[in-house]
This record gives C-alpha cells, sequence and structure tokens, in this order.
C-alpha cells in the first residue's frame, strides 16, 4: 500500500495541486490539519480515501483532533501536533504514542520536515505542503506499507 501524508498546506490550491501530482498513485492520504477544508476538496475531487484531522488555524470544523487508523496489524496514530506542543520539543508527541501503543505517529504542525524513530515507534511529520519553514522547499511524505514493515520518506516538489 502506498500512502500520502500532507499537513499544513493552508489554503493553498496551487501547492495542493502540485503535491497531489507529485505524489502520483496512492492509496489513501492523511492530511494532518491547517486547512481541513483542503482535505474534504480531495475527498470531493480524487478518488482515493482521505483521512484528515483538525489543526490550530481549522477554526470552524468538527473534525476529530486526532484518529487511530489501522492498517493490517500497523496502528496508526494522526493528529496535528498542536496539543502536544511539538514547536517546543516531541516530548508530548512520543509520551502520546506510547500511551496509545503505536507504530506510527503521523503530525504536522511545525512545518518542517522530520522521521524519527524512539522506543520502536516511527514519527513522521511531512513538512508543509503550502508554508514551509526553516529554508526547506514544500514537502510532503510517503509511506510505504506493507505487512511487515512501513517505509517513509519526505518528498519535495
Amino acid at each position: 500500500m502506498r500512502i500520502g501524508v500532507l499537513s499544513d498546506t493552508h489554503g493553498r490550491q496551487l501547492s495542493l495541486k502540485r503535491a497531489l501530482k507529485s505524489m502520483g498513485d496512492i492509496d489513501l492520504l492523511f492530511h494532518l490539519g491547517d486547512y481541513t477544508r483542503d482535505a474534504m476538496y480531495i475527498q470531493n475531487t480524487k478518488k482515493i480515501p482521505v483521512i484528515y484531522v483538525r489543526g490550530n488555524c481549522d477554526y470552524s470544523c468538527n473534525s476529530p483532533y486526532y484518529e487511530v487508523y489501522n492498517i493490517g496489524s500497523k496502528k496508526i496514530f494522526v493528529t496535528h501536533g498542536h496539543l502536544y506542543n511539538v514547536k517546543y520539543g516531541y516530548e508530548g508527541i512520543i509520551m502520546k504514542g506510547r500511551d496509545m501503543k503505536v507504530n506510527v505517529v503521523l503530525f504536522g504542525h511545525t512545518h518542517v520536515p522530520t522521521i524519527f524513530e524512539k522506543y520502536g515507534i516511527l514519527f513522521i511529520n511531512p513538512g508543509s505542503a503550502g508554508l514551509p519553514r526553516n529554508g526547506n522547499r514544500s514537502t510532503y511524505a510517503i509511506l510505504q506499507v506493507t505487512d511487515n514493515s512501513i517505509v517513509p520518506s519526505i518528498k519535495n516538489f
């Protein structure tokens, strides 16, 4: 299974369309917030399932702040990250991942792409497709999921 992961699109439709084109064929898309309207646009125009959560800039939406999604034997925690203060360090999100007993944590909010592993949990921030920071280009993540593994990569576009 090939999964796309977007975050922090912030209504930048051109960037959103470029990211989707760059991703190519995907089986599922996670949108990690800050403009759930963008996730709803994808859901309504593409023929792929979209799982999305609300971010700190999603003021008038009823989407959840997090989701737990199972793919085969893998358990994935999906959140924007602002509730765990990820701009100031990863301790909060690491503890939440441990508490939830997940294999993967997907988060955004910092607009900076990162992949790391801690306590056997894979943590992935795809960066920002709409408003990148720290000199990064616009980015997204791809997860290659098999029965035995999840292999993440960050892609520039």
